[in-house]
């Protein structure tokens, strides 16, 4: 047998394959004499059908076949006479396979690309410092306190803060809308929402001239809220059973600072993985791309699924996922490069470190931790995690690191 490979583009390859046609034409033989002993034809008795006979009604689905096996047969020799680490789906071109000639065809595949991450030793990063202040905590407290404030309606026009209901009223042959409710200031609703139903009182008919077209809504009710009272009883809304204010702090506080960690060690592992991308550029197959820009297509209309438009242009969607599939792919093999040539595993004690911080805030901490622990496919994920939090500090060990101080709020504001 012999072989020979061509570079095509980037990481796509040819490979020609000959294979001797005595080779070929040596198993078809073989294979028709052994059908004489078994194959059943009219007019002659079992295991008495002349070779001639059998050549005649079965060589060429023979053939066919012998040569669809020696393909396969031939193909992983190949590959693993050229050293060769294909990725993704081959193609069969240029198939020669005529009786009593050489069988010849040419593979197209696409190769695993050699990765070497260098230059971390070049990489500069900004570490983002900060800590969960006493202050921060009282924010904190006010924003549970609203979130649990109780609503009283009010005879006076809105303003900033109170709550605006109201009901469509549809024109001649206009489809009724769900009426609504909307908290001002709160930016949940279109700009134009707010604008128009700042000042309006009960029973105030207005137009609200928004993306869709116009619509006329009637003012139902305005409400001012009244913040939920900072006692024992609402100390017990948050699983603090005797109402303790002090223990409320000290969990809010807590939480405040798993969820700070989180943000804080997530923007660096983006950050440095980032700047670990663009200093080792490298060529990535297709085959990876296409299979990750699938499972991102899915992830987007599973989030979208109701927001379905089909006179929407997805061009400029379309190009940002094939990006961002191309960059997630590269990424991948570059974390593996480093995991592989650093002879890193994922070390147990930071794999049950991740686990209970990542179980904490659920009520049944010790069952879910047990479950994460216990099933493979959560312990899998677990443990790429951590991974690639050992690929993070390793690059950072080599990488020029400054650190900068900032509040609870910048970071948690998505300013960090």
């Amino acid at each position: 047998m012999q072989v020979s490979v061509e570079q095509s583009d980037g990481l796509k390859r040819r490979m020609k394959v000959e294979i001797p046609a005595d080779v070929i034409d040596q198993e078809v033989d073989e294979k028709l004499k052994s059908l004489t002993k078994t194959i059943k034809v009219d007019g002659f008795r079992p295991g008495k059908v002349p070779l001639r006979v059998v050549k005649q009604r079965f060589s060429e689905g023979v053939r066919e076949e012998v040569v669809g096996k020696r393909l396969q047969l031939s193909m992983q020799e190949a590959m693993e006479q050229e050293k060769i680490d294909m990725v993704g789906q081959l193609e069969i071109e240029d198939l020669q396979s005529e009786p009593g000639k050489d069988l010849v065809y040419t593979a197209v595949f696409e190769i695993m690309p050699e990765v070497k991450p260098v230059g971390m030793d070049e990489i500069s990063i900004e570490k983002i410092v900060a800590t969960v202040e006493e202050p921060d905590v009282d924010n904190m407290l006010v924003t549970l306190r609203k979130q649990h404030c109780t609503w009283d309606a009010v005879d006076r026009p809105s303003e900033e803060g109170d709550r605006v209901s109201f009901k469509h009223l549809p024109e001649d042959g206009e489809e009724d809308k769900q009426s609504g409710k909307l908290i001002l200031g709160g930016h949940e609703w279109p700009a134009v929402f707010e604008e128009s139903l700042t000042g309006v009182v009960v029973g105030q008919e207005i137009e609200i001239n928004h993306e869709a077209g116009m619509m006329k809504v009637e003012v139902d009710e305005v409400s001012s809220s009244e913040l939920a009272p900072l006692d024992a009883d609402f100390a017990k809304q948050f699983g603090i059973a005797d109402g303790d204010l002090d223990a409320l702090r000290q969990s809010v506080k807590d939480n405040m600072s798993r969820e700070l960690d989180s943000t804080l060690r997530n923007s660096l592992r983006h950050h440095v993985l980032d700047e670990l991308h663009k200093i080792n550029p490298i060529p990535v197959p297709e085959a990876l791309v296409q299979q990750e820009l699938a499972q991102l297509k899915k992830q987007h209309d599973d989030e979208h699924q109701h927001q379905h438009d089909e006179n929407c242009d997805h061009s400029e969607l379309d190009a940002e996922l094939a990006e961002r599939a191309r960059k997630r792919v590269g990424l991948g093999l570059l974390v593996a490069a480093v995991i592989q040539g650093n002879n890193m595993e994922a070390e147990e004690e930071k794999v049950l470190a991740k686990i209970q911080e990542i179980t904490a805030p659920y009520q049944d901490a010790g069952d879910v931790a047990k479950w994460y622990r216990e099933d493979p496919k959560q312990r899998k994920q677990i443990e790429f995690i951590v991974m690639e939090d050992q690929v993070v500090d390793f690059v950072l060990e080599q990488a020029q690191v400054t650190e900068k101080q900032q509040s609870f709020d910048d970071v948690m504001g998505g300013n960090s």
